[in-house]
């Protein structure tokens, strides 16, 4: 994962104390086993968890402990997710194309059933009759508190104008709603001509982001030059990264290098509509990860290519996540890597051409002086 989680302090403390007997030495261990080995070290480990079981200690979150060691050993990128599908299913619905475009998120009602948390006004669930407060007790005849919350909820879900018959409670009287659903596909870049220039704003990098660069090429294929808007995008998948550059920086290879000393090249190949006009590559503070590759890929292999804005994350490492048994997710970093020739740049971010300070809330707005300067440059 490339997102940066903090935690604070105490949370590193206690993870230090239980996280290591959890995830390498299991619950047998903390309940009195022996140590042997290269984890020998670790008994003051479960000495200090008994410790704390001893005394009681009100607040104790075992997860967090986990979360925590693996930080404290590890790094900030690295982290542990425990397996909860009731929170995993709501955030999915959630951020849903079907929750953003009808304007709703639910939540578990302390009554078994979906509790819409709100509703927004003037959209597609509001528009049918649903209200915050709401609780959702069937779906299409399907009973949420006999099937199961995290078993139901998603049946919210589907295509445009679709529809789903609702059971509602509402001031303790039930009510029956059909809800027609609206969609968006929330989609990780937008593009439009300004003047004579192609911008392209890439927000994320999923399995549909190469398609969409290469449409919005496509489409903007009159432009005399780009703007390629990294800012505040904290990177994704390096793949998606490397297959989207094939446009924009074809030949470009990544060299990943794992800590046990496994290599892995990955190039980007060359597309039929390569960018060859002037770019400029907008970052900042929170350009991470897969956006610096891209920003550093294009600068390396345009020469008539600038990056503006401010200097980047500086995030030069990759994670692997692993599911454990009880089906929480583990991600760890596991190694390196470079760009063509370039230095790595982890802990030191890439240096921009042009510098220009400018606060974050700005981007978009009228006073996005970033992307002023970006159009005067390339005037």
């Amino acid at each position: 994962m490339d997102n940066k989680i903090n935690i604070s302090i105490p949370e590193l403390m206690i993870g230090t104390v239980l996280g290591a007997g959890l995830m390498w030495l299991g619950v047998t261990y903390l309940e009195g086993g022996s140590a042997s080995g290269k984890y020998s070290d670790l008994s003051e480990i479960a000495e200090c968890r008994d410790v704390i079981g001893e005394n009681g200690y009100p607040d104790f979150d075992a997860d967090k402990a986990i979360d925590g060691y693996v930080k404290g050993g590890l790094d900030s990128f690295s982290g542990y997710i425990p397996y909860d599908p009731v929170k995993e299913v709501t955030e999915y619905v959630n951020e849903s194309g079907t929750a953003l475009a009808s304007g709703f998120k639910v939540a578990p009602a302390e009554s078994g059933r979906v509790l819409l948390t709100s509703v927004e006004e003037d959209k597609a669930a509001y528009n049918c009759g649903l209200r915050a407060g709401d609780e959702i007790d069937s779906i299409d005849g399907i009973s949420v508190i006999e099937n199961g919350y995290e078993n139901t909820v998603n049946k919210l879900l589907g295509k445009e104008d679709t529809k789903a018959e609702l059971t509602v409670v509402r001031s303790g009287m039930m009510e029956n709603i059909t809800f027609e659903r609206s969609h968006v596909y929330i989609r990780g870049a937008e593009w439009d001509m300004i003047g004579r220039t192609g911008y392209i704003k890439i927000t994320y990098f999923d399995e549909f982001l190469p398609g969409f660069v290469e449409k919005a090429l496509g489409e903007l294929s009159g432009a005399e030059s780009y703007i390629i808007d990294l800012r505040q995008n904290l990177g994704g998948d390096t793949h998606v990264c490397v297959d989207a550059l094939k446009c924009l920086a074809p030949g470009t290879s990544v060299h990943l290098t794992e800590f046990d000393g496994t290599e892995h090249l990955l190039v980007a190949e060359h597309g039929d509509n390569t960018v060859t006009a002037p770019v400029i590559v907008l970052t900042d503070n929170n350009t991470a990860s897969s956006s610096e590759i891209m920003a550093a890929a294009i600068r390396d292999y345009n020469q008539n290519s600038l990056i503006v804005g401010k200097k980047t994350f500086g995030k030069g490492l990759f994670q692997a996540t692993t599911t454990l048994e009880s089906g929480a997710l583990f991600t760890h970093t596991v190694g390196t890597f470079t760009v063509n020739s370039l230095d790595n740049w982890n802990g030191k971010g890439i240096e921009p051409d042009v510098t220009v300070e400018m606060d974050p809330a700005l981007i978009g707005t009228d006073d996005d002086i970033q992307l002023k300067k970006a159009i005067e440059l390339l005037d």
